[in-house]
């Protein structure tokens, strides 16, 4: 499952995943050193844009009690309540055990957010603003490569893109792993170039 650490919310897919794992080490075994930072950052790349598009068109992923993504699922619809505010149509807050609806109106009026290019009142897709979406940032070397939320700030809020990562995650939305299926994408690439390296080697 995905972890905060030193300031940045880390996809941690090669310890979780146990096809990936395996083939990992088989490959450091027989290619230790051979695959480059170019390739590597081929695999990050794709990792990224994997999460990227499905978040975008709202489907997260399942987790089993392990934390492992079993499967891609479909975001936590938004509730009724939080589209209207979404919407500027009204407001809800509590009071006791009460929860009270205040409509907008001439003389209250309520301010519509500004949503990020894929992002609307009432579709659950994490693109209120697209920063967290867009922050997505990767890094590779010759040793292997890492996807994570870096710990930047955002546009009119005291959270930083790692944090509101974090929040979305431990509150029921999970999205930022891979698949089996989404993984066996990536196992492809490996496959391909470990064809490409042993016709080399012959």
């Amino acid at each position: 499952m995905p972890k905060k650490e030193s300031g940045q919310f880390l996809m941690a897919i090669k310890v979780k995943v146990n096809g990936l794992e395996k083939l990992s080490a088989a490959l450091k075994q027989r290619f230790e050193g051979t695959f480059s930072a170019a390739f590597n950052l081929l695999l990050a790349k794709k990792a990224a844009d994997i999460v990227y598009k499905r978040t975008k068109a709202g489907r997260g992923v399942s987790l089993t009690t392990l934390g492992n993504a079993a499967g891609p699922a479909r975001l936590t619809p938004l509730s009724p309540s939080y589209i209207e505010a979404r919407q500027g149509k009204a407001i809800y807050f509590t009071r006791g055990d009460k929860v009270i609806r205040v409509p907008a109106s001439k003389s209250f009026r309520i301010a519509k957010p500004t949503f990020g290019p894929f992002g609307s009142p009432g579709k659950s897709n994490l693109t209120y603003s697209g920063q967290m979406l867009q922050s997505i940032s990767i890094q590779a070397s010759a040793r292997g490569f890492r996807v994570y939320v870096p710990n930047t700030k955002r546009s009119g809020s005291s959270l930083t893109n790692a944090d509101v990562a974090k929040l979305v995650q431990d509150n029921g939305r999970p999205f930022f792993a891979l698949t089996q299926d989404e993984i066996q994408i990536l196992v492809r690439e490996i496959q391909r170039e470990v064809r490409k390296l042993t016709r080399r080697k012959l």
